[in-house]
């Protein structure tokens, strides 16, 4: 990583994606290793807004930016800001960019009635409830700091007083669990009406309590054969209910796909601001850059804005292999021109006869406009990535025009 006082930026005016990272929770769930301050006061906040508005504005500025088509505000818990200062943030990002999509995550136990009307106010279109699970005791078993009470209590709230979108978000494959829990989640879930439905799979990061408790042996694992089973059975019960699966942990109902995240599984540009956040975003002197900010929270609310940001410059193979492993999870693939377009030449030359190989076992479809596997090869694609690094790192005659 570089880290001289501002990244070499190329103008890029039109087509931008947002993402602010609001690093606050009440408490640090034991599965998460995500950036994130437990109790933070309301000074450490307002100082990290503060910050965050000038970064808007800063790539605003290098950028030349003139419109952004996707918001999203994550974390962390952005339910959790004081109303003023959500507001504020708001306020900067609505004011300037009036996105087509605006997200915005929020946490059962700390969704008011307040919150909505703030996110309404500044034209916030789509909410993203952090569910995880109805279960009790798998949300103790996650350290979760609500309960499925303050769930179904924030889903009436959200029946009575929000009119926009959402999506809910849910984990399964979780310790203990069994198809038929993980199951009545999706049902429960899918009797709220939501437009769109996050199904992610628990992955236990080294570093995290839950991670040492299940090393420990503390909590048995989950269901044998679970992973393969809820993949079956939820993709049936989701297409009855009206969700497509679009990718690989997403379904939604028609018209209803996030377009934010479209945007990271196209691997098109977005900027990242907040301490933590990263951005992907053209170099001034071609290709791609990738941009981390520091998790430092002092050195972030005193810097300069962008002077806080580590960056390099992406290879070509290095963009080739993030272009696989995040286009290849959706449904539809990878535009076949996309790949023409970024590196000179077919996948398949790309690849030295890989994708003929996947083809011949069943793994992906024909590739006429656009490179997708089957269901099979999305199941699999962690083996597909593996054999696709094998080819690619090494390779020389890959080129890269980006985005």
């Amino acid at each position: 990583m570089n880290s001289d006082p501002a990244p070499p930026l190329d103008f890029h005016p039109r087509d931008n994606a947002l993402y602010v990272h609001v690093p606050f929770c009440r408490s640090k769930c034991r599965y998460c290793d995500f950036f994130s301050i437990a109790e933070a006061d309301k000074e450490t906040m307002a100082e990290v807004v503060r910050a965050e508005i000038a970064g808007i504005d800063r790539f605003a500025d290098a950028l030349r930016v003139e419109s952004i088509e996707t918001v999203y505000i994550g974390g962390g818990t952005p339910s959790l800001l004081p109303i003023d200062l959500l507001d504020k943030l708001l306020a900067r990002i609505g004011g300037a960019f009036r996105p087509v999509e605006w997200t915005v995550e929020a946490n059962p136990e700390s969704l008011s009635p307040e919150f909505l009307a703030a996110c309404a106010r500044s034209g916030v279109t789509r909410l993203s409830l952090g569910v995880q699970t109805f279960d009790d005791r798998l949300l103790r078993l996650l350290g979760r700091a609500g309960t499925a009470a303050h769930t179904r209590r924030a889903l009436d709230l959200l029946a009575a007083s929000w009119t926009g979108d959402l999506s809910l978000d849910l984990i399964s494959c979780l310790p203990t669990q069994t198809v038929a829990g993980a199951l009545r989640d999706l049902e429960e879930a899918v009797d709220e009406a939501p437009g769109h439905l996050s199904v992610y799979d628990l992955t236990l990061e080294e570093g995290t309590p839950l991670f040492a408790a299940m090393r420990s042996g503390e909590y048995a694992p989950a269901t044998a054969g679970l992973e393969a089973d809820l993949w079956r059975e939820s993709r049936a019960f989701l297409a009855a209910s009206g969700f497509g699966h679009y990718e690989v942990s997403n379904f939604a109902r028609p018209g209803k796909e996030c377009l934010h995240n479209l945007r990271y599984w196209r691997l098109e540009p977005y900027i990242g601001v907040g301490p933590g956040a990263a951005s992907t975003l053209p170099g001034a002197d071609g290709g791609a850059l990738r941009l981390e900010t520091t998790r430092d929270l002092k050195e972030y609310c005193a810097a300069e804005p962008l002077s806080s940001i580590s960056y390099e410059r992406l290879s070509a193979g290095t963009v080739l292999l993030e272009q696989l492993m995040m286009g290849l999870r959706l449904e539809n693939g990878i535009e076949r021109a996309r790949i023409v377009r970024r590196f000179g030449m077919t996948l398949e030359a790309c690849l030295d006869g890989l994708w003929e190989s996947w083809f011949r076992r069943g793994w992906v479809r024909p590739a006429e406009t656009a490179y997708a596997c089957t269901e099979e090869g999305r199941f699999s694609l962690n083996a597909l990535l593996r054999e696709a690094a094998g080819v690619v790192v090494g390779k020389r005659d890959l080129k890269l025009a980006w985005p």
